[in-house]
């Protein structure tokens, strides 16, 4: 199967069948995303990776920017073309980007890069189409997570890293791969934005927000561990980052 066919799939079913269980997992990651936004009234936000659009919706509700989306599933732009998403089916993997130079104030990337093969082109192409003074929010999940330091010494693959599109054996997290191509944690993803033209504002870590899936027990202890090391992005499972562009 194709990169893109394969991306397509994976993202229409969590985001038609599963997407309730993906915002509660990713519930803080996103508070923590938002709390970087700045007022853009009369100005303009990229979503790239936009999903269903409903993180795009939040956004532009708080920073009243008119809200721009791509994405690789075509259900998921149609449902964020609903919520009021200017959102564009596009497979962004090399490409440029279909903006003038300096359209966008502010430029989200939530878990998307690590599915890119050319991650070069994709932060050329978002220098470019930011305005002057503008910037990224970007977030990735860390394969230096703390559990992932423990993993890799006891032998097992850690998370976020994957040997195949499909099932496969080697970690005791997951089974089934989601198509990550590329990995980061804190110093790459830092090094990785200064060296293409960014400055670094802040960086938070964020948690896991475990679901009904998991023992009351099991999902307690989760969210309190997952929790506080999330205080430290260099061991937090996800990784937010805001960095402006640079002239």
């Amino acid at each position: 199967m194709r990169c893109e066919e394969y991306q397509d799939a994976q993202y229409s079913k969590i985001f038609s069948d599963e997407s309730d269980r993906y915002n509660t997992f990713n519930s803080v990651k996103i508070k923590k995303a938002l709390s970087f936004f700045e007022n853009h009234e009369n100005s303009k936000i990229l979503d790239i990776g936009c999903g269903d659009g409903t993180f795009s919706k939040i956004i532009g509700d708080s920073t009243k920017a008119k809200i721009f989306g791509l994405d690789i599933s075509q259900s998921c732009v149609d449902s964020a073309n609903e919520k009021g998403i200017i959102a564009k089916k596009m497979d962004i993997d090399g490409a440029k980007l279909p903006f003038m130079d300096e359209t966008f104030g502010a430029v989200f990337c939530g878990d998307t890069i690590e599915h890119i093969f050319d991650t070069d082109k994709l932060i050329k192409e978002v220098h470019r189409i930011l305005k002057p003074n503008g910037y990224i929010v970007i977030s990735v999940p860390n394969v230096t997570a703390w559990y992932n330091r423990g993993l890799a010494l006891l032998g097992f693959l850690p998370a976020w890293i994957e040997p195949t599109s499909g099932e496969y054996r080697g970690t005791p997290f997951s089974n089934m791969g989601c198509g990550h191509v590329r990995a980061f944690n804190k110093r790459v993803l830092v090094h990785f934005l200064e060296d293409r033209g960014f400055d670094i504002e802040s960086i938070k870590g964020a948690h896991i927000v475990a679901d009904k899936e998991f023992s009351k027990t099991k999902r307690a202890l989760w969210n309190s561990v997952d929790s506080l090391f999330s205080r430290f992005p260099g061991l937090s499972t996800f990784i937010v980052v805001k960095a402006r562009k640079l002239k």
